[in-house]
């Protein structure tokens, strides 16, 4: 669907940004960083896997502090300490519905959602069949990931 040059999509703005896949659980950037367990605040791009449904038995998330760099965090020993990390963060990511349900499910409160790409998705085009990840990203920025 071509848009013209003066209309803004945030959704399709986020694709750009960052790039991640779900099927694979990669983030596309430029380097790979060291989580450094301090609080996280500001915008931050997010990607979580739970080996069951509704956050059950966290597995790993994914989390972009800065474009370019990606941080990948292992949730399988002590998911509550870094989750605590989250209190002043603005959330931004694909499905967040099921990164809500890790939060909860470790009874932590949950961060500000700044934008969920599924809903947005969602929002610009109700019609729109395929709204998985990548093929979002394909739809809207030719990404052949």
């Amino acid at each position: 669907m071509a848009r013209a040059s003066q209309d803004y999509n945030p959704t399709q703005a986020l694709l750009q940004r960052t790039v991640f896949s779900a099927g694979e659980a990669s983030l596309t950037a430029d380097k790979l960083v060291p989580f450094d367990n301090l609080p996280i605040t500001g915008e931050v791009i997010v990607y979580a896997r739970s080996k069951k449904a509704l956050g059950e038995e966290p597995d790993f998330m994914l989390i972009s502090k800065k474009k370019g760099e990606v941080s990948i965090v292992d949730l399988k020993k002590n998911p509550k300490k870094v989750l605590e990390l989250f209190s002043g963060a603005r959330l931004i990511g694909y499905d967040i519905k099921k990164i809500l349900h890790i939060f909860l499910r470790e009874n932590v409160d949950a961060p500000i959602i700044e934008h969920d790409i599924q809903v947005g998705a969602f929002l610009i085009n109700s019609l729109q069949r395929d709204t998985g990840f990548t093929d979002l990203a394909g739809n809207e920025l030719g990404y052949e990931g």
